[in-house]
């Protein structure tokens, strides 16, 4: 008896709390409890209730490259230094020469003093530097003790290539005796042949004068037109028997004399052909082509 007695109330508990707390239950999950099943659309005959999962947003992952990136453009964006002192000097002398009042030439020189200061600053850095890594050095030597020691051995090997040159090629030398430019490069060809007395110079007139400086002159053949000479004083060097390269139309100077004449030889060592040595020469000094 005692035992269908706990049984019996055990039942009844259990009816309680399924009358109780699974209404409660059920509409926790959002259910129409109240509606018959065959009203339910969403639930169905084998619907579950399943709770559906949420999904936890994902942090997006980092991408260094791309930051970096970033960066480096806004640095890009950022103005160089040497451009702003570049333009704030621009800015300064232009005020200064527009309206050149004592105030704005004064700005103008406090900057320009500022500019002197840095450039200062940066020689000595350079020279500090130079002294920790000599292997960055260039070729020409710096300090005045052995500049003087480089030039004369440049100027040996100038000489010596000159020498060699001469031993197959000489100048020929138009010129007209009423032309001042004829002059005073007649008189920078007679220093040169002091200095390189081996070199032939053959001086050609053309109007049949007679400059001191050149007693042995032969009057124009015709080889000017030939050669297309135009305008005196003009300088061919000539490789005989018919070869000739024209050097120079106007006044050119001992130095800029041994320069081509050095650059030819080198030319020449290096097997390249009259006209391809023409075409070097007329990109990069004009001076030293005459065209």
């Amino acid at each position: 008896m005692k035992l269908q007695k706990r049984l019996i109330y055990l039942l009844i508990i259990l009816h309680l709390i399924s009358s109780v707390f699974l209404p409660l239950a059920v509409k926790a999950e959002g259910m129409d409890v109240d509606l018959p099943w065959w009203k339910k659309h969403n639930e169905g005959w084998y619907f579950y209730n399943e709770r559906i999962p949420q999904q936890i947003p994902q942090e997006e992952p980092d991408h260094p490259d791309e930051k970096e990136n970033s960066i480096a453009s806004s640095k890009e964006k950022q103005e160089l230094f040497t451009d702003m002192l570049e333009k704030k000097g621009k800015e300064l002398l232009s005020k200064a020469i527009e309206n050149p009042t004592i105030e704005n030439v004064k700005t103008y020189m406090k900057f320009n003093k500022l500019q002197m200061q840095l450039s200062s600053n940066f020689a000595l850095a350079w020279v500090r530097a130079l002294s920790m890594y000599p292997e960055l050095a260039v070729d020409i030597p710096l300090s005045d003790a052995d500049k003087l020691i480089y030039y004369e051995e440049e100027k040996r090997i100038q000489d010596e290539k000159i020498r060699k040159l001469a031993s197959f090629a000489g100048l020929l030398f138009f010129y007209s005796t009423t032309c001042p430019y004829c002059q005073r490069q007649a008189y920078y060809l007679g220093e040169f042949k002091k200095k390189h007395p081996e070199m032939v110079i053959k001086p050609i007139s053309m109007d049949g004068g007679f400059l001191p400086e050149f007693p042995d002159t032969v009057i124009d053949n015709g080889i000017s037109q030939t050669l297309e000479v135009s305008t005196v004083p003009a300088l061919f060097l000539a490789y005989p028997p018919e070869k000739f390269d024209r050097i120079a139309t106007g006044i050119i100077s001992v130095t800029d004399i041994e320069k081509v004449l050095v650059q030819y030889y080198d030319f020449y060592m290096q097997g390249i052909s009259p006209v391809d040595r023409h075409l070097f020469l007329s990109g990069t000094d004009s001076v030293l082509t005459g065209k």
